[in-house]
């Protein structure tokens, strides 16, 4: 076999996707999925049309987006905290809000996606849809018993420049997982005064699952 029909086997190999893609017409919707879609189309609408581009450089924006996302936990029935800290002049905050779970674990899933958008964009694909389905996702669980307790963060700030000041992260430590900031104290030292920010103490971090496009 030649060195090129190798190559070519080995990139057809690593982009090809299992499966069969779906052909033919969509089935129709059920009502629970109509309302599903109308109420994520709504979420979108909100952040990337009525706001728009949300960020430092539109702090107003950013600021209403982030009371949108708190209204909307609260009328879930959640008790959203937010963790606020400073970059430059401006007071920026990640919004919490939980899930308990049975008092048999500690273990913690933790559901997330950021409500900044990049300048120059209102910012409908990245994020307000990964925003849309975390505020879904709350909503589809709060009447449902869960093993662990569920936190879904909207996080502010994951778009650069700014994106080393968002001040959570959950690191690896050898025997034990505890959220840990994970970025340079030069860089933004605020980060250091949030370490326990999402999990306190010791309690294991379960499953990190954020949600923005790859």
């Amino acid at each position: 076999m030649s060195l090129s029909a190798l190559l070519g086997g080995m990139i057809i190999m690593g982009v090809s996707m299992p499966g069969h893609s779906y052909r033919g017409a969509l089935p129709p919707l059920s009502p629970a999925q109509a309302e599903l879609q109308s109420r994520l189309h709504r979420h979108i609408e909100t952040l990337a049309g009525t706001i728009g581009e949300r960020n430092l450089h539109r702090y107003s924006a950013l600021q209403a987006a982030a009371r949108y996302i708190t209204e909307v936990f609260e009328e879930l029935g959640y008790q959203p905290v937010a963790h606020p800290y400073h970059v430059r002049r401006y007071r920026v905050q990640n919004i919490e809000a939980v899930k308990p779970g049975s008092p048999e674990t500690d273990e913690i899933i933790v559901i997330g996606a950021h409500y900044d958008s990049v300048r120059g964009s209102p910012g409908a694909n990245d994020n307000a849809s990964g925003v849309a389905a975390l505020l879904e996702l709350a909503r589809l669980l709060r009447a449902q018993p869960v093993a662990r307790e569920v936190r879904f963060v909207a996080f502010v700030n994951e778009e650069p420049p700014t994106s080393i000041a968002t001040p959570w992260a959950v690191c690896t430590m050898p025997g034990k997982r505890q959220p840990r900031a994970n970025a340079s104290r030069r860089c933004c030292p605020s980060l250091f005064r949030h370490r326990q920010l999402i999990a306190p103490s010791t309690r294991p971090v379960h499953n990190h699952l954020a949600m923005t496009p790859s």
